[in-house]
């Protein structure tokens, strides 16, 4: 008789210690669905998320403000010099001297040519034309066209020379009364050589240049 009442306690314990569990979790549960999903007219908290209205952040006097991302580069430094411009203030005196020397030549070439065509029309038409005259005009154009050719090549000539030295831009300047390169010649503008070893984003890059000593 002991032991079947034993074992109906028994059963009966493990029965409501198998309730409770059940129950316990399910109250559990809802308790923390509770805890998670509070919401207030001035807040709300959503897991681990809180947010607060724009009334509430004005009296606790909390500021939001937008994150801005940036790019960080590694700090280099980079040899370099101040290029001396003696050599592009000789060269946009010399390209000066050439454009006026084309000029020259060129309208006393083009002279030449209507002389030529002039003398020559006169010789076919048995006129006062000698065959010296028209000899003597042909070559007066030949050597015009060939002292313009040698101008225009030393022109051509002093340009990569320069573009060899500084860039394209400036070279494509010479001769000119571009503001920016009359800075560079009036040494209000000065340009700064690097020597660059790794291959860099130029357009990314930021630049500035230390005097020696300072």
């Amino acid at each position: 008789m002991i032991k079947r009442l034993l074992i109906i306690q028994s059963i009966v314990i493990i029965l409501l210690v198998f309730l409770l569990t059940i129950y316990g979790r399910d109250e559990f549960h809802d308790h923390n669905q509770d805890q998670d999903r509070l919401e207030n007219e001035s807040f709300v908290i959503s897991g681990n998320k809180l947010s607060l209205s724009e009334t509430t952040q004005n009296l606790i006097g909390l500021r939001v403000q937008k994150v801005n991302s940036k790019v960080y580069a590694f700090n280099r430094e980079l040899p370099g010099m101040i290029m001396p411009v003696t050599e592009l203030i000789e060269a946009q005196r010399d390209t000066k001297i050439l454009d006026l020397a084309i000029s020259e030549t060129s309208s006393r070439l083009n002279q030449r040519q209507q002389d030529l065509s002039r003398i020559l029309n006169l010789f076919e038409a048995g006129k006062k034309a000698s065959s010296r005259q028209l000899e003597l005009a042909e070559l007066e154009v030949e050597e015009n066209e060939k002292v313009l050719k040698e101008l225009l090549e030393e022109k051509e000539f002093l340009k990569l020379k320069i573009m060899a030295t500084w860039s394209e831009n400036i070279a494509d300047m010479l001769g000119s009364e571009d503001q920016n390169f009359i800075s560079i010649l009036n040494k209000k503008t000065q340009i700064a050589r690097f020597a660059i070893r790794d291959k860099i984003q130029i357009k990314n890059a930021k630049w500035w240049v230390n005097r020696v000593g300072e």
